[in-house]
This record gives structure tokens, C-alpha cells and sequence, in this order.
């Protein structure tokens, strides 16, 4: 009913809010939303977790395990789930660090968004932040130099501003 779509409207709309990004109505085509990359893409998987709330900690432990279903996700249809698992394990090979589990998932749903939003020509743009500074950090060269096949694979290019997102999030897991 209307109500109820207009009331989803307002929850969405706060939801994203929150995230600094605008829902705006545009009549006679629908809705929209705005705001910069990062924060869109956060929320992106922010809601894929939240979606998954409870199941979280399983769906983390059979992505660890190798054993994920590919179509579990919308996010992860038509996206190389073992692409992505390869380059998670290069990345924590070459840094000498292991993930756990749920943090684990949580950067592969991140470069999963990242690989979409880079189809759908959506570019990440650090702003003011020092991207020469963050592709210092030996987790930006370790995505660096681990990324080719994963871009073979998705056909995507990962420019170094993406890499330097995909650090600050590897960084703070």
C-alpha cells in the first residue's frame, strides 16, 4: 500500500542518513540516491550484514572454509567467489596476517561492491585523504601487487585509489 512504501521510504531514508548519503525523489522516475563512493559502498555492506544478522558468524565460517554458495548473495552473483578467496589468501599470506572469519567476509563483501560498483562505472574518490601516504603502507602494497589476477578474472581495473580504499579496510580489520 502507499503508506507502507512511504513509510519504508522514511526508514530508508534515515537509515542512510546516518551514512551521509541523500535519498531524493525525482517525480515521475523514482528514486535516487547521493552521496560519495565510500560511504555508499560502506553502506552497501553494511546491509548485506544486516541482512544477514544472526547468520553472520556461519555464512563467514563457510566463506573461510571455501564452501560459500555463489548465489547467496545478490551481491555475489556473477562475481568469482574463489577470485576473490585467492586474493584474501595472497594478501594474508603476503602480510603475514590471518582474518578471522567474519572479518574475513567482510572484506571479500567489500571488494565483491567494489568489483560491482567498478562495472557500473562508479569510481572511488579519496578527496583530501594522501593516497601516495596509504599506498606507502605495506597493506597497499601487498593489494597491489595481489590484484592482477583478480581483475583478469572480474574485468575490472583497480585504479589506486580503489587499492587505497581496499587497504584502509584491510587495514582496520
Amino acid at each position: 500500500s502507499r503508506p507502507t512504501t512511504i513509510r519504508y521510504i522514511r526508514e530508508a531514508r534515515q537509515w542512510l542518513s546516518r551514512r551521509r548519503i541523500e535519498v531524493l525523489g525525482k517525480p515521475g522516475s523514482g528514486y535516487y540516491i547521493k552521496g560519495n563512493e565510500e560511504d555508499i559502498r560502506d553502506a552497501i555492506v553494511d546491509s548485506i550484514r544486516n541482512f544477514l544478522e544472526f547468520e553472520f558468524p556461519m555464512v563467514a565460517l563457510k566463506f573461510a572454509q571455501g564452501s560459500l554458495k555463489h548465489t547467496l548473495l545478490g551481491v555475489f552473483e556473477n562475481t568469482n567467489l574463489d577470485a576473490i578467496n585467492k586474493f584474501m589468501e595472497r594478501v594474508q599470506t603476503d602480510v603475514k596476517k590471518r582474518f578471522v572469519d567474519e572479518d574475513l567476509l567482510n572484506l571479500a563483501i567489500s571488494v565483491a561492491v567494489s568489483i560491482r560498483r567498478i562495472e557500473k562505472h562508479h569510481r572511488m574518490d579519496l578527496g583530501t585523504r594522501k593516497v601516495p601516504e596509504i599506498l606507502r603502507n605495506p597493506m597497499s602494497l601487498s593489494i597491489r601487487d595481489s590484484i592482477h589476477n583478480l581483475e583478469e578474472e572480474s574485468q575490472v581495473m583497480f585504479t589506486e585509489e580503489e587499492i587505497c580504499y581496499l587497504a584502509l579496510k584491510f587495514i582496520g580489520a
